[in-house]
């Protein structure tokens, strides 16, 4: 059912586009804090010490690794939080010899597309991916 014509004059086009155009950028908005939220506070990744916001950190040391590498930024961020830290939404930087080679040599921790150039010829240490179960 159309708008009555009284209705119509008193906004024009533009008004209603811009109503529209903000209210779809407030839900993007709202959508992308809450996706934020829920990776920081409520993944199992949230339980490990590491600089907060997470997503942030991520920037942050790498942007030092690139233009900042004689500041040794991994080596001080292991003596603040310890040999395990997180220090992404997904990302685990371990410095502990024994649990390297338990996460590398395991499927219980999937590892990211970054690792398939391990892959030389199936699985091996390093290229090891999480298997669905079928």
């Amino acid at each position: 059912m159309p708008l009555p014509s009284k209705l119509t004059s008193l906004f024009s086009n533009a008004v209603w586009e811009r109503l529209f155009t903000s209210d779809v950028l407030l839900v993007v908005l709202v959508g992308l804090l809450f996706r934020k939220a829920v990776s920081e506070y409520f993944t199992p990744l949230a339980k490990l010490p590491g600089p907060r916001p997470s997503w942030l950190a991520n920037l942050v040391i790498r942007y030092n690794i690139l233009f900042r590498p004689d500041k040794g930024m991994p080596n001080n961020l292991h003596k603040r939080y310890g040999p395990i830290f997180r220090t992404g939404s997904q990302v685990v930087n371990i410095s502990c010899p024994d649990m390297i080679r338990t996460v590398y040599m395991s499927y219980r921790f999937p590892k990211g597309p970054n690792y398939n150039a391990f892959k030389f010829h199936g699985d091996n240490i390093f290229a090891t991916q999480y298997v669905h179960a079928l």
